[in-house]
């Protein structure tokens, strides 16, 4: 999940620094990208380590095996994800109505580049179920998360490509 999220969001940095190539804003992106390819390093660190041995990830029964706290683990995931959703929404506002356009073209794009928001949400309830896991081992309580897990990058490819569909949209029309 965090690899799949982290490469959405380098993604659309990449994206963002082709569309507003001002040098403020590419240095912006750039640490963007790299603190996201920093999460997806970490946790390919973390997620193998958390439980000792490793083998306790899905075999409980082994004596002396322990877990770290992976709620606590899972939240500051989600909540480093909420973040760059939100950054993401906000970066291009600043460029997008300083551009000489007319007021409703400007509130359209902003409109286009803030679809963003229904990945916050869901972001936000996937983070609440997780703080509400009784316990982390029960599969069955996984199946809302599971469905939001799978929601979040693929909403999140959709988003990435709603700026680059208006020369499809305006050749169809």
């Amino acid at each position: 999940w965090t690899t799949s999220t982290s490469l959405v969001r380098i993604s659309m940095g990449l994206l963002y620094i082709r569309l507003f190539p001002t040098r403020t804003f590419i240095i912006v992106c750039w640490i963007f990208i790299l603190e996201h390819v920093a999460c997806i390093l970490a946790t390919f660190i973390a997620v193998p380590l958390i439980c000792q041995p490793m083998a306790f990830h899905w075999d409980k029964t082994i004596a002396g095996g322990h877990c770290g706290d992976l709620k606590k683990f899972y939240l500051w995931n989600g909540l480093q994800n909420l973040v760059s959703d939100v950054a993401i929404i906000v970066l291009p506002m600043s460029v997008l109505w300083k551009l000489q356009l007319p007021w409703s073209k400007r509130v359209s794009l902003s409109l286009v580049f803030g679809v963003g928001v229904v990945i916050c949400i869901i972001t936000m309830v996937r983070s609440i179920e997780l703080a509400r896991l009784s316990a982390i081992e029960n599969t069955h309580d996984y199946a809302t998360i599971g469905i939001l897990s799978i929601l979040e990058p693929l909403l999140g490819i959709v988003n990435c490509t709603l700026p680059l569909l208006r020369p499809i949209v305006v050749k169809v029309q």
